[in-house]
């Protein structure tokens, strides 16, 4: 199968805050990339749901930014107690705040 995404993802585990209208749902970072992420999570929303979210950064740097979520992933009841955690697909459709700190993070994790 061919990779449709037109950026590359790296794995990374950012602590996320995510909701409609209020940051009231949290989970981690299982990829990130310069057009979107994928969040772990048992908290999913609908697809084409637009979500806020706020990414705390490793070094506590916080970026804002507006998504809307692509897909989701849920796991199976036997694979949640096992540790296995539900998810989603979020692009970015824009940035709140931390656009340069976000792409240069994206970009840090390509270099050799």
């Amino acid at each position: 199968m061919s990779e449709k995404r037109a950026t590359k993802r790296y794995r990374a585990h950012v602590k996320v805050r995510y909701g409609v209208s209020e940051l009231a749902q949290s989970g981690i970072t299982e990829n990130v990339s310069q057009g979107g992420v994928f969040v772990r999570t048992n908290d999913l929303h609908p697809r084409n749901t637009i979500l806020r979210m706020d990414l705390t950064m490793p070094d506590q740097e916080i970026v804002s930014l507006i998504g809307r979520v692509r897909w989701t992933s849920r796991a199976p009841a036997n694979a949640k107690r096992l540790g296995g955690m539900s998810g989603m697909g979020v692009q970015i459709v824009r940035f709140i705040s931390g656009l340069g700190y976000y792409i240069a993070y994206c970009q840090s994790m390509g270099a050799d």
